[in-house]
């Protein structure tokens, strides 16, 4: 059966106009009456209808559309079906769902397998024209930031003084009025405290600084991208085992691709000059100073 077959129904007029619909029928528990032979198809209305099951009529909002052993149809609500079914309904009903959702992702896969060009497509300019920079030069970018840019002691004060989050931090002397307030805090606590005579602060913040350490993320992603697009094919006659496991993996295509342009989007906005500038407030040296600048100009 299609997706199309399995589609949930919202107008009784589409049940009622089918060729063997009754609208009740009665139903016998002698081992010669009448059975269940199929579930047809589903639906759910705003309305509540009848059962089609002459002696029980519950009316109910959602249900089945049944084929009987004698060819009529009716409809029959969840519980109705267990109670005048039992197991076999149960059965059946568990064969309609599995079927159904295979027609579904059956039908998934087939559409994206068509549209894969246009796919493809906006992997590309996801990698190409999310912002001035590309994938490609953020990645060199980092590159050059973690291992070309600067020298060995340049890299240890950038570690020892850079956050994760690319705050910018020195040591400055506390004011006297800030250091009475921490004594006087201290001793409230019952016993005085050494209180030091310098702080912590933040001089400036390097934007997306911390994508330098989850850049491999983004690199798992375009690996992401690059295998499904190999795996993408018609699902005609494709073994059990691959259609799972590609419909599992397509679950993540759209947030995937939603994460990349994001890692794509904070690289151009950490490799820009007046951004990369900010590291100059570490150094003192001529030579280190003229090393920042020349690797902020390169994204001016």
């Amino acid at each position: 059966m299609s997706a199309q077959q399995f589609k949930l129904i919202h107008n009784f007029e589409e049940i009622s106009a089918r060729p063997n619909f009754m609208e009740s029928v009665h139903i016998s528990q002698n081992e010669d009456g009448i059975k269940i032979k199929d579930l047809v198809g589903h639906y759910q209305f705003k309305e509540r209808i009848k059962c089609g099951i002459a002696q029980c009529g519950t009316k109910h909002l959602k249900g089945y559309i049944v084929k009987l052993t004698n060819g009529f149809e009716i409809v029959i609500g969840h519980v109705c079906g267990k109670n005048n079914f039992g197991v076999d309904f149960t059965n059946k009903e568990r064969e309609f769902n599995t079927q159904r959702i295979h027609a579904e992702q059956y039908q998934t896969l087939k559409e994206t397998f068509e549209k894969l060009p246009e796919l493809q497509q906006q992997f590309e300019e996801v990698l190409d024209q999310t912002g001035r920079l590309t994938f490609i030069d953020i990645k060199m970018g980092i590159k050059r930031l973690q291992m070309e840019a600067f020298d060995y002691w340049m890299n240890q004060i950038i570690k020892a003084k850079v956050t994760s989050k690319g705050a910018i931090t020195e040591e400055q002397f506390k004011t006297e009025q800030e250091k009475e307030i921490e004594e006087e805090f201290s001793q409230g606590w019952g016993k005085k405290q050494y209180v030091r005579d310098t702080k912590t602060v933040t001089v400036a913040v390097i934007d997306e600084y911390d994508l330098v350490a989850e850049w491999h993320e983004a690199e798992k992603l375009k690996a992401y991208f690059e295998r499904m697009h190999r795996e993408i094919r018609n699902p005609a006659g494709m073994p059990n085992n691959v259609f799972k496991k590609l419909i599992k993996d397509l679950r993540d295509y759209e947030h995937n691709l939603d994460e990349l342009k994001r890692f794509c989007t904070r690289g151009n906005r950490l490799f820009t000059q007046e951004n990369l500038m900010k590291f100059s407030l570490l150094f003192n040296k001529s030579d280190d100073l003229s090393k920042v600048r020349v690797f902020a100009e390169r994204y001016a």
